[in-house]
């Protein structure tokens, strides 16, 4: 199996924003919290804001924006630690929150807990025999950091 990651990147180039208040750095449009630019009145969202380039996020990254175009009094900023990551590969791995390393270098007392992925229904098919979901828990916060590896595939003769 190989993986190849070419990367994703913002394409902010000839939209015109030389002549506005509208920082881009890098190629990202600066944003506030409510998805506002430095230009009064002009939003981004998704692929060329400096967030995980992500259809999920980009979505409430929308809402947020509208939601506070329109004046809403009660528009909540969106978490970034609390938004669902993948990577799609076998097998499939998830991750919400810090990594154990960011965790650690935080100061939390992480705590590791792991169980056979065979309790699994999806995984107990003879492709992804002997899988393990370690759980890496950050004890202070519950924020919730999930990984599943392969510990060893055997196919069927």
């Amino acid at each position: 199996m190989l993986l190849v990651a070419v990367g994703r990147m913002p394409f902010t180039e000839g939209l015109g924003l030389e002549g506005t208040k509208i920082k881009v750095e890098k190629g990202f449009i600066q944003v506030d919290e409510y998805q506002q630019t430095a230009e009064k009145g002009v939003y981004a969202i998704g692929d060329v804001v400096p967030t995980p380039l992500l259809a999920h996020l980009a979505s409430k990254e929308g809402i947020v924006a509208v939601e506070h175009m329109a004046g809403q009094k009660d528009v909540r900023p969106i978490n970034l630690r609390l938004v669902p990551n993948c990577t799609y590969c076998d097998p499939e791995v998830a991750s919400v929150g810090l990594t154990e390393a960011k965790a650690k270098e935080q100061g939390y007392d992480v705590k590791i807990g792991k169980f056979p992925m065979s309790a699994s229904g999806k995984a107990r098919d003879p492709w992804r025999r002997r899988r393990l979901c370690e759980d890496r828990q950050r004890e202070e916060s519950m924020t919730r950091y999930s990984a599943c590896t392969s510990l060893a595939r055997t196919r069927p003769s």
